[in-house]
C-alpha cells in the first residue's frame, strides 16, 4: 500500500506510514488490523478529503488488472481499510 500511495503522492511519508499500519498487527484480528491501518492513512494521507480521495482513487489497481498476479496497484483486501477511512 505504501509504494503505490507514494507513486500516487510523492509527498507521502512511506516509511512512517508503514510502521503505524504494521505496529503490532500480529497480535490484532482482521478488523482490528483494517482500523490500525485506516488511522495511519487518516495521519499519512493528505489533510484535504477530496486530495486525499484523488491520491487514493490514483493508487488502486486498474480494473483490468484486478484479479490478476501483476502488482500493479491496491487491491483485495486492502481495500478495507480504505473505504473504512473514506466512510468515516
Amino acid at each position: 500500500m505504501g509504494m503505490e500511495l507514494e507513486k500516487a503522492w510523492p509527498d507521502f511519508k512511506r516509511d512512517d506510514f508503514v510502521a503505524a499500519a504494521v505496529a503490532n498487527l500480529e497480535h490484532l484480528e482482521l478488523k482490528a488490523r483494517s482500523n490500525q491501518i485506516c488511522d495511519a492513512l487518516a495521519t499519512y494521507l493528505p489533510g484535504d478529503f477530496e486530495k486525499a480521495a484523488e491520491v487514493m482513487l490514483a493508487s488502486l489497481a486498474p480494473l483490468d488488472a484486478v484479479g490478476e498476479k501483476h502488482n500493479v496497484g491496491i487491491s483485495g483486501w486492502a481495500i478495507m481499510p480504505m473505504t473504512h477511512y473514506v466512510g468515516l
